[in-house]
């Protein structure tokens, strides 16, 4: 396990990947903490949006070269402008949104503090502005979590469903215990409810490793259970099962109301919810 930064439990049925999620079934003796992430494919890595397929994004932002660390931030913040504009072409307010903060933080021609190295990126300045954008499918350094357990095995399960994916799936499962003590360089961004209606309702919360860096130097892209090769115990899981379970899952999360319409209030949720339902009506049967 420790080369892996992660425990491995694989799941052969629903209802075993269920009653390991419950949170009567805890995957240590208390004290501990846990939240959860659901990824439709169980080969990825823990890695934020914006960093994933080689910087895909940021590469058909800029054009030629290598991507590295000051092209990287600075394409970031471009992805944040664009939703900022967006925004503002309706009238939605940004949060801490001030003339201040559109001139100096949230503005390409203020990096230098990022690309001479004098702080990481992203500055605590932006964070609840990305998060905003973030649970609102925008690509940000931010990773996606919850405190509850079978929100994330919705996630795993809808995503794995509508794909048609073949492998497994899986939900992370994470021990905030003491980890600012023993592992100051990940932060746990506890945004307000108030961010976003999405966010609360899916007592969403985020993973943040901020990353410090030179004009013209490469990117890490570090994967977050890497932080981890060192643990001498437990800290990260991954929990599996096969893919073509997934409704069953799905099932399973609707006998807890569990769905996009209560985990997406609005009627983009309700949407969703009959792509869902659609997705269901259509996967073979056993």
């Amino acid at each position: 396990m420790g080369y892996l930064g992660y425990a491995l439990m694989e799941c052969v049925s629903a209802k075993e990947f269920w009653d390991r999620l419950s949170p009567e079934n805890t995957i240590i003796p208390p004290p501990a903490r846990f939240i959860y992430r659901g990824q439709k494919d169980a080969m990825w890595g823990l890695t934020p949006s914006v960093l994933r397929d080689g910087s895909r994004i940021i590469n058909g932002m800029l054009s030629g070269g290598q991507i590295g660390f000051d092209l990287q931030v600075y394409g970031e913040l471009r992805l944040l402008e664009e939703f900022a504009k967006n925004c503002d072409s309706i009238g939605l307010r940004l949060p801490n949104d001030s003339i201040e903060f559109r001139q100096n933080i949230l503005n390409n021609e203020k990096l230098d503090d990022y690309y001479l190295g004098r702080k990481p990126w992203p500055g605590s300045d932006l964070i609840d502005f990305m998060a905003l954008a973030q649970h609102h499918r925008v690509p940000t350094r931010l990773l996606d979590w919850t405190r509850r357990s079978y929100v994330a095995a919705y996630f795993a399960a809808a995503d794995a469903l509508r794909n048609n994916h073949d492998g497994n799936m899986a939900v992370w499962i994470l021990n905030t215990m003491g980890l600012a003590g023993l592992y100051p360089k990940i932060q746990l961004i506890d945004a307000p409810g108030s961010t976003s209606a999405n966010l609360a309702a899916q007592s969403g919360l985020f993973t943040l490793v901020p990353e410090k860096g030179y004009r013209g130097q490469a990117l890490k892209n570090r994967n977050l259970e890497e932080e981890f090769y060192t643990e001498a115990g437990p800290r990260l899981w991954k929990l599996t099962l096969p893919a073509k379970l997934a409704g069953d899952v799905l099932e399973l999360c609707a006998l807890y109301s569990i769905s996009a319409a209560t985990l997406f209030p609005g009627y983009d949720g309700a949407a969703i919810a009959v792509q869902d339902s659609i997705a269901q009506w259509q996967r073979p049967r056993s």
